[in-house]
């Protein structure tokens, strides 16, 4: 289940690292080499921190599969969870690391962009939904 929930996560911050970065992130251009991997890492950092979110969730809960039935409550968990640490890291990254900057295109919230910012609660709740009707759909079963 774990694997599954960071395959999806991964795959799916992929796709959101590469049409944002590029358009949203001073610095960045199509430069293969090194636009690739970077994006490959930071999609694999995301990974990590959607199964840390729903892992902190489950802990909350005191139940592992949580996502066999996905009720309002741990959604909105993970939701808030989310994006409390996309909020963290970003304005710890931009405002006190300086790692990033942004683009006058990127529209912000109290100086974080809000495409970073609802980023992992986004592609979270994606991967965790994508991944409880794999493992957990009765679909099969009835035919």
């Amino acid at each position: 289940m774990i694997l599954s929930l960071y395959g999806f996560s991964f795959v799916f911050n992929f796709v959101w690292e590469s049409v944002h970065a590029v358009y949203l992130y001073q610095g960045h251009d199509l430069n293969a080499r090194i636009y690739v991997p970077m994006v490959v890492y930071v999609s694999t950092l995301d990974g990590i921190l959607i199964i840390s979110v729903y892992l902190l969730v489950s802990l909350l809960l005191r139940d592992i599969l949580w996502l066999r039935d996905l009720r309002r409550t741990p959604i909105c968990l993970f939701l808030l969870i989310g994006l409390v640490t996309s909020a963290t890291v970003e304005y710890v990254s931009v405002h006190i690391l300086s790692r990033w900057t942004y683009l006058h295109a990127m529209p912000t919230l109290f100086g974080i962009g809000l495409s970073p910012l609802f980023q992992l609660p986004v592609t979270g709740l994606f991967s965790v939904r994508i991944t409880q009707k794999l493992l957990f759909c009765k679909c099969l079963s009835e035919v």
